[in-house]
């Protein structure tokens, strides 16, 4: 005798339900916004649940936050993605694979991969997630996201170096007329800054200072 399939939970296939109209709201009808609300919808019938459930509700949920990930790119709304999405998983270690993934290329997309540095370490030391078939791949793509930020940061520091000293210079007394002259208080919360400034002073005593002037002439 063969079993009849069984049948979706009713919260599960209003979910479905949203999932379809909010691809098509994507796709065909290039309707963002309300995309993004369908998806939420969906989201929120599935409830407020972190734990693993029912896999057919955590497939959906997966599969309308990509569609939500995918909305919010288009209208340029990118820097909402990665809360977005957490209001619905609540910590990092509990996204799924796929929802990771596509935060990470978004992010390296639009040159702020930084943003998922935190998220993405926290993924990988969730010892649940280390059994699941996609931590290989994922965590591949965060040590390539590493990689990248090094050496960001080493042509940041190869461009700094290379400033001329007057730049450098004029750049620092800049800083200083900015933090001493229009805000004297700032320099004591920021200790940073303040050694800035004191290297300044230095610089400028010791250009201006009295072996570097010229006698003056009678």
């Amino acid at each position: 005798m063969r079993s009849e399939p069984l049948a979706w939970a009713p919260v599960s296939a209003q979910a479905a339900s949203l999932l379809e109209e909010a691809a098509d709201l994507l796709v065909l009808h290039r309707d963002f916004a309300a995309a993004v609300e369908r998806c939420e919808a969906g989201c929120d019938s599935l409830g407020p649940g972190t734990g693993p459930g029912p896999e057919s509700s955590a497939d959906v949920k997966c599969s309308l936050c990509v569609v939500g990930i995918q909305a919010l790119a288009e209208m340029n709304r990118w820097r909402e993605v990665l809360s977005w999405v957490l209001q619905y998983y609540h910590v990092p270690e509990h996204l799924p694979p796929k929802v990771l993934e596509l935060c990470i290329l978004l992010y390296s997309k639009v040159r702020e991969p930084q943003v998922m540095l935190e998220v993405g370490s926290s993924w990988l030391r969730d010892q649940t997630n280390k059994s699941l078939p996609e931590y290989g791949a994922l965590s591949e793509k965060i040590l390539t996201m590493l990689t990248l930020l090094r050496r960001a940061l080493r042509s940041m520091s190869s461009q700094f170096y290379l400033l001329p000293y007057k730049k450098m210079l004029l750049a620092t007394f800049l800083l200083y007329l900015v933090v001493v002259r229009l805000d004297p208080a700032s320099p004591t919360s920021l200790p940073f800054i303040y050694k800035l400034v004191q290297l300044f002073r230095q610089a400028w005593a010791a250009v201006f200072s009295p072996i570097h002037r010229r006698p003056i002439q009678d």
